[in-house]
């Protein structure tokens, strides 16, 4: 049951049309019954048959966001984020959505992701199902930051064994060698400097900073940079939060479950690192715009999604659209014409 409304409430924050149009009728229909003050029974399915839990939704106050055009309304989460990072990072608005309201917007999610990725961790964390997916992750990981790295390598590796002793001092000095991992992973990927990026300074001890500052760099013209640096940034977020908790001191008592979630942040996190580090070697290649998501038209562009559909629709007629064929679309304008040539490719 649990897993079910998950899986439809990820969908409404990845733009599912049906999902997203079923919610907004009964949300539409509660706020039209509670004006009228009668009594309206929220229901436990959408789609003939997909749980979704309204009452929690309602609660986690997401629908004030969903509902508020200022704040991205329904687009999925990732067209919104890279909405954000795109324009209203530098303008603040765009006439329609406002900087302030899309950031609050963002933030809500990803707390409601980590709350909800942290319920479901301790649900399935003793299954072999989660044992062997990670299993599979570790031995990735390791092979490649054994060619990176070894030193810092058999860090990772000790620091992993010592996290799952039975021992509260053991656990606590593994959470010392992994900050300490983290520390001379940035030194190798993204060494100290001088320079701030906004408010992060990037200097010896500022190591997070660093990584997020390499991340940064690394996806900086790729499709999928909302997406992933979100990701990013939240794993950094609850990390830098784990450190809050243990910066007591290397005795202070690190409970089984917290040490088990901060390697697993950690595999995760240095995965994605690991990952644009490989293609940050390689050269940037544009999107194909036959090959671009609705999702990245949309964003990309910065075209409402019935454009953008315009644009799905006349490659799927046509077998593949060119610039010519973009011009001849309705509501494309040079515009248009000049960010589709900067961000995709029509070859």
């Amino acid at each position: 049951m649990k897993e079910e409304n998950l899986i439809t409430w990820v969908n409404l924050e990845l733009g599912d049309e049906r999902v997203i149009r079923e919610v907004k009728k009964i949300i539409e229909e509660l706020q039209s019954a509670r004006e009228k003050q009668e009594r309206y029974n929220l229901p436990i399915t959408i789609l003939n048959g997909k749980k979704f839990n309204f009452q929690a939704f309602l609660d986690s106050g997401e629908v004030k966001h969903k509902l508020s055009s200022a704040s991205g309304g329904f687009r999925s989460i990732e067209a919104i984020e890279n909405m954000f990072e795109t324009s209203l990072k530098k303008q603040g608005n765009n006439g329609t959505e406002y900087k302030n309201n899309v950031l609050d917007h963002l933030s809500l999610v990803r707390s409601n992701v980590l709350e909800k990725a942290s319920a479901l961790y301790n649900e399935i964390k003793y299954t072999d199902s989660l044992r062997d997916g990670f299993d599979i992750l570790k031995e990735n990981i390791d092979d490649k930051l054994l060619d990176l790295n070894p030193v810092i390598a058999e860090q990772l590796m000790l620091s992993f064994k010592s996290m799952n002793s039975k021992v509260a001092e053991e656990r606590s000095q593994a959470l010392t060698t992994a900050r300490r991992f983290l520390k001379e992973l940035a030194d190798t990927i993204y060494p100290p400097r001088q320079a701030v990026i906004g408010d992060r300074k990037l200097g010896e001890e500022q190591y997070i900073n660093r990584i997020w500052a390499f991340m940064d760099e690394s996806i900086a013209s790729r499709g999928d940079k909302a997406s992933a640096k979100s990701l990013v940034d939240l794993i950094g977020l609850n990390i830098q939060n784990l450190y809050k908790g243990t910066n007591k001191g290397v005795h202070a008592e690190v409970s089984e479950t917290q040490s088990i979630l901060f390697i697993f942040q950690i595999y995760i996190m240095v995965g994605y690192l690991l990952d644009y580090l490989d293609r940050s070697v390689k050269s940037e290649e544009k999107i194909n715009i036959n090959d671009a998501t609705l999702d990245e038209l949309e964003s990309t562009l910065e075209v409402s999604r019935s454009i953008a559909k315009k644009i799905v629709k006349s490659r799927v007629l046509l077998g593949g659209i060119t610039e010519s064929h973009l011009k001849e679309i309705s509501g494309v304008g040079s515009k248009t014409i000049s960010k589709a040539k900067e961000f995709f490719d029509f070859s």
